[in-house]
């Protein structure tokens, strides 16, 4: 596995979904650890926006910034601040994908 390969792993492993929010913590090298992208001027550090898309070439945010949805970002600058659909059961937080909780409100309608 080349390293590229391992980023598209570890960028599946670290949880984050579309209709996150996320903090983008810093900023990261072009390339770095994988990421098959550029860090340009225009990335926004230290906001907290939603996940739009995710791609091979990263993570894509919606947010009020200019031009903020043409840049991709690595999963390993962006800290989930609240996942998209979460349910509580007995006290335990449990985050569910998008599939699941599609079909969890299916199931209740």
């Amino acid at each position: 596995m080349n390293v590229e390969e391992a980023y598209l792993v570890m960028q599946e492993a670290s949880g984050i979904q579309v209709g996150d929010t996320v903090k983008v913590l810093r900023k990261a090298k072009d390339y770095e650890m994988g990421w098959n992208n550029r860090w340009s001027d225009f990335m926004v550090v230290g906001q907290t926006l939603k996940v739009a898309d995710i791609s091979e070439d990263g993570i894509k945010l919606a947010g009020n910034f200019a031009n903020i949805a043409r840049y991709r970002y690595p999963f390993f600058v962006l800290e989930v601040v609240k996942k998209a659909h979460t349910i509580t059961i007995d006290g335990k937080d449990i985050a569910l994908s998008e599939e699941s909780y599609k079909e969890l409100k299916k199931q209740l309608m």
